[in-house]
């Protein structure tokens, strides 16, 4: 084993290997800083819908008890309220998501594009694993889901994306 010298070179990257590092050391630094400064930020990440499902539907079952297109009224809610919270938290992280990171713009190889696609990555697969945990549940509590076509699924989670994105100022 030998230690480095000034004499060893750094291997080339390519430009899309470049980004790529920046946009994963973006992404741990989200991650650290959303979820790790609390205690139990990953449970609140999936308390929050929760909370969010059980009580529109206990209001729901209060007033009927009819499900909602044949649909059960969990499972109905959990469509509508995932989306909703994956759309309303990029908007509003989009705010300060420059402001935030502005430290890290005095390195030459990151870019706001690099710190954007990193939330939006953060949002996205926590709302997934979210949905994923949740419709599981359903599962295992006995309540029948089934996805219709998973194709209109991805195309309106694709869509929801770039509706959310439509208000981003790119400009540091």
């Amino acid at each position: 084993m030998s230690d480095a010298t000034a004499t060893d070179k750094i291997p080339h990257q390519t430009p899309w290997q470049i980004q790529r590092s920046v946009i994963f050391a973006c992404f741990i630094r989200e991650l650290n800083s959303r979820f790790g400064r609390l205690q139990f930020g990953y449970f609140w990440a999936l308390a929050e819908p929760i909370m969010y499902i059980l009580i529109s539907s206990l209001v729901r079952g209060r007033f009927t008890g009819a499900p909602h297109a044949g649909l059960h009224t969990m499972v109905f809610f959990a469509s509508g309220v995932l989306p909703f919270l994956l759309f309303r938290n990029i908007v509003n992280g989009s705010v300060s998501v420059i402001e935030s990171n502005m430290s890290l713009f005095n390195y030459q190889r990151v870019k706001p594009i690099d710190v954007y696609i990193a939330r939006i990555l953060v949002d996205f697969m926590m709302k997934v694993a979210i949905a994923a945990i949740l419709f599981t549940g359903f599962y295992i509590a006995g309540i029948k889901t089934s996805f219709n076509s998973v194709l209109m699924t991805v195309a309106a989670l694709g869509t929801l994306l770039l509706f959310s994105l439509s208000d981003w100022d790119l400009s540091p």
